[in-house]
């Protein structure tokens, strides 16, 4: 079933209520690290071992395992992309109901996306001021949709992971960062359709 099936056979009788499975304090965690899983498998499938998690960032731009009690972790997911430079990329998913609001307004053009990129640059901009190493904002919408800010920062990861790969991709192959966006489009979607499936066999 689609999310909006199953969301359909559990009664859910407004967009507020959607809102909620989408975005729901007791799956969010579960939904980030299986995203994180996915893209992981993806990337170990063309270059195994090249991609780290969750990792915060020295004063030289390395990667370093973050403190218990550190609260900006900016890599989720990290590759090296050449001497003395990695690429940190923050994935995230945001649906603030003011941004859904917004954005179907007549002729909005707020991207609550976009919106949420902005804000993830602007919170890590210091831990990487004078840095080589670069900061990937890889923001989804609970919907499954990214951006061109997310879309760009997937083909840099991509890049960095083709380039470390032993062997070359297929010519013909589908691109790799389509193949990450789509892993983590699917556990996106999954979430709310898993956690409306739950909530109906209560």
């Amino acid at each position: 079933l689609r999310p909006a099936a199953v969301v359909h056979v559990i009664g859910v009788r407004n967009p507020a209520e959607r809102h909620h499975l989408e975005v729901c304090k007791m799956k969010v965690t579960a939904r980030h690290y299986a995203a994180l899983r996915a893209v992981l498998m993806v990337a170990n499938g063309v270059a195994p071992k090249e991609v780290a998690t969750e990792q915060g960032i020295d004063d030289f731009g390395a990667p370093r395992p973050p403190t218990l009690r550190e609260r900006k972790r900016p890599g989720d997911l990290i590759c090296r992309a050449g001497p003395d430079k990695w690429l940190f990329a923050d994935l995230s998913v945001t649906l603030p109901m003011n941004g859904v609001l917004e954005e179907r307004k007549p002729g909005s053009k707020h991207c609550l996306v976009s919106a949420g990129a902005r804000r993830k640059v602007n919170f890590y901009s210091s831990d990487f001021a004078g840095k080589n190493s670069l900061f990937l904002p890889l923001v989804f919408s609970a919907y499954g949709g990214s951006s061109d800010v997310t879309n760009l920062s997937l083909k840099e990861f991509a890049k960095a992971v083709d380039a470390a790969a032993p062997v070359a991709s297929p010519l013909g192959s589908t691109p790799l960062w389509t193949r990450f966006r789509d892993a983590i489009t699917a556990q996106v979607l999954a979430s709310p359709a898993q956690w409306a499936l739950e909530l109906m066999l209560r």
